[in-house]
């Protein structure tokens, strides 16, 4: 039997009233174990935070990586220099295809997990 459920039927029969210390330990345990939830909840929330923009980092990165090469290849040269830049058609849409379906597939995996649907909630945390 957990502890908490001992607690509480210990508390039934006995009453509350008859122990005032034993109510102080059943107070402070409550206390300890709502601020134990509160202390995981925050720390799931950072770093729901922190995973969540380096995800969001990642994708515009890639972003503006993919527009890079893009642009390269329809000018026909890197931009700021001279030297001539050229791929061949089959290679550029792999390397857009492919890398980009990756990164994607990452983006959606990463926030599924951050932000579980209704049916997925966060951990709970096990009650001793």
């Amino acid at each position: 039997m957990k502890f908490k459920e001992i607690a509480n039927s210990v508390s039934a029969l006995i009453g509350l009233t008859q122990d005032p210390k034993a109510n102080e330990e059943l107070l402070d345990y409550e206390r300890a174990n709502k601020k134990h939830d509160l202390d995981y909840k925050k720390s799931f929330l950072r770093s729901r935070k922190q995973y969540g923009f380096l995800t969001f980092a990642l994708v515009a990165f890639w972003l503006v990586v993919m527009l890079y090469f893009v642009l390269a290849q329809g000018l026909g040269r890197l931009p700021k220099r001279e030297s001539k830049f050229s791929l061949s058609e089959p290679i550029v849409i792999a390397l857009i295809t492919t890398t980009t379906i990756n990164v994607l597939a990452l983006l959606i995996i990463v926030l599924r997990n951050l932000f579980p649907s209704s049916d997925n909630k966060a951990p709970d945390i096990k009650q001793p």
